[in-house]
């Protein structure tokens, strides 16, 4: 009787330990849904394969097969982090960080997003965006890349890469749709 006691405890215990997911368990469409946010694929794009042992942690690739235009996401709500919610400053930091790792610039420039956007556009409450050269290590094959990250306080981040070789009036359309395929 003391064993069957044991087992099922060892049983009831394992299946407690494997419903236990850890952040990096999580898909895409889980974190979104952990993070409160939406996803809608842009027109022309086409869902690719992650790259697992890229410079920057991603969970989600999509490029337009048309341009060749890449987009990665990187998904990050507070709750599954183990993270507390972040203020302007900490987030500022952490983009800098993430950028500084993918820049082939030492210093590479970020600008603010503009509030009133963030906030009517994207439902978030704070952005930020930077614009430069990719490593190799991040973006082999990619001349350039815009960066952008959302944050709604208390709930999460949303990282977006976007990769391209050209900077044009139709780049400038497809960052906005990438932009836009994403908000809380």
């Amino acid at each position: 009787m003391k064993y069957v006691v044991l087992t099922l405890l060892f049983f009831s215990s394992l299946i407690s330990f494997a419903q236990n997911k850890t952040f990096k368990d999580y898909n895409f469409k889980e974190l979104m849904t952990e993070s409160k946010a939406t996803f809608k694929m842009p027109r022309g794009f086409g869902e690719i394969p992650v790259t697992k042992k890229s410079a920057q942690f991603y969970q989600y690739a999509i490029r337009d097969t048309a341009t060749g235009f890449e987009a990665r996401y990187y998904i990050k709500p507070y709750h599954l982090h183990n993270e507390a919610a972040k203020d302007d400053s900490a987030t500022y930091k952490s983009f800098v960080t993430i950028v500084s790792n993918i820049s082939s610039s030492p210093h590479p420039d970020i600008q603010p997003v503009d509030p009133a956007h963030a906030r009517a556009d994207l439902h978030a409450d704070y952005g930020l965006t930077s614009y430069f050269n990719p490593t190799s290590e991040f973006a082999p094959g990619y001349k350039s890349c815009v960066t952008m990250l959302i944050r709604k306080d208390n709930v999460g981040e949303i990282y977006i890469f976007m990769l391209f070789n050209t900077f044009d009036r139709e780049t400038e359309i497809i960052i906005q749709d990438i932009i836009g395929s994403v908000d809380f």
